[in-house]
């Protein structure tokens, strides 16, 4: 089973790298850099916490454990943080 310590931490990962990239994207003159490499992590970022869904999901079916289903609800409390950074950097 992977760690729920383990999965906060890439969370939280996830979340500090994403928001600086959001801060540099408004601060940036011309952020297409800034918006190519963000992309590019989000496209990274949605891969690692798509496997770590599915080795929490299966852990959390089998053996039922209140661990996995708080690890994928803190992968998925990135979502809307990471929607609502591309609905303002696009419409900014």
């Amino acid at each position: 089973m992977i760690a729920f310590a383990f999965v906060k931490r890439i969370a939280l990962l996830f979340f500090i790298v994403g928001t600086l990239l959001f801060f540099l994207g408004i601060i940036v003159p011309e952020p297409f850099g800034i918006f190519v490499l963000g992309l590019l992590f989000t496209v990274i970022a949605v891969l690692i916490s798509t496997v770590l869904f599915a080795i929490l999901l299966v852990d959390l079916i089998k053996h039922d454990r209140l661990e996995s289903f708080f690890g994928i609800c803190i992968l998925l409390a990135n979502l809307p943080i990471a929607a609502t950074y591309f609905y303002v950097l696009t419409n900014y």
